[in-house]
């Protein structure tokens, strides 16, 4: 189903259609109104839409960021799960099994097998909820980012009941990633398909590109009792001249711009009344606020 949010203007004049229902998330600082709700099978989108319009999309593609391979020395099983980059040239912030096991000064080895290159790791640091600071290296001068793509898993979510499959690397996907970066997909953009597409391009439905690296926050668990306190990871994000060319030009035409949910938080991060978007690549912090409904 589709839960359409469109953006318009102050000022600019909607006729809201039957069956439409108003909703207002509020959060510190930050007032977002969805003046008309409706849902359709997500199909309909082009149906919904009319030239002139902007569609803002996130491009980021989803990287094999789980790396399955053993403990040295012994053998045990390991397994290393990339979350963000840590300041150091090829050191991640990183989710490690067994964590009990897997102190400063463990190595653990990757891939390794007769078709398959081999990757090394030593945690250098500790942190709180199993988190470590991991160090990656090659023997044979390889790239490390090349190494971690050929051997990696791809991180499927927990909602997913299986083992990843070598056809992951292109299903987990939205058709139109392509910077890489993530460790998730940003799911709304998985029903597009290159008809839609190509159907809302035809109607002069305009698309913007930004770029925001979906990070652990999107299914970190909740440690604590009040939904408002919970702290999310930050993620990086991009946006180009020419996304900011398009969305300036929206803007000052008072005309339609809409966007997913991913695509929604780069917004967020820089709220205020802007009059001309610059491009910018910096990061974000997502929050989890209730949407409260209007009576």
């Amino acid at each position: 189903m589709l839960a359409l949010a469109l953006t318009a203007p102050a000022g600019a004049q909607q006729k809201a259609p039957a069956g439409f229902v108003s909703l207002k998330a509020e959060v510190p600082s930050i007032k977002v109104e969805m003046r008309y709700l409706t849902h359709h099978n997500f199909i309909d989108l082009p149906t919904l839409l009319r030239s002139g319009d902007l569609l803002v999309i996130n491009d980021t593609r989803v990287f094999p960021a789980r790396l399955i391979g053993r403990r040295l020395p012994g053998g045990g099983a390991a397994e290393c799960f990339l979350i963000r980059p840590a300041g150091e040239p090829d050191t991640w912030i990183a989710l490690v099994h067994p964590g009990q096991r897997l102190r400063e000064g463990a190595r653990m080895l990757f891939g390794g097998d007769a078709t398959s290159a081999v990757l090394h790791a030593e945690i250098v640091g500790r942190h709180f909820h199993g988190r470590r600071t991991v160090r990656l290296w090659t023997d044979d001068g390889a790239s490390v980012r090349d190494t971690i793509d050929a051997i990696g898993h791809v991180p499927l979510p927990p909602y997913i009941k299986r083992a990843d499959a070598t056809s992951d690397r292109d299903r987990y996907q939205t058709v139109y990633a392509r910077h890489r970066g993530s460790i998730a997909a940003p799911t709304a953009g998985l029903h597009f398909t290159p008809e839609i597409l190509e159907a809302l391009g035809g109607k002069g439905v305009e698309r913007a590109s930004v770029t925001l690296h979906v990070g652990y926050g999107t299914f970190q668990p909740i440690r604590v009792d009040s939904v408002e306190q919970h702290e999310m990871e930050a993620e990086h994000y991009e946006v180009g001249p020419a996304a900011a060319a398009l969305l300036t030009n929206a803007k000052s035409e008072r005309r339609r711009y809409g966007r997913a949910s991913l695509a929604r938080r780069w917004r967020w991060s820089s709220a205020g009344d802007w009059a001309a978007l610059v491009p910018t690549t910096a990061v974000c912090q997502p929050v989890c606020w209730p949407i409260r409904r209007e009576e």
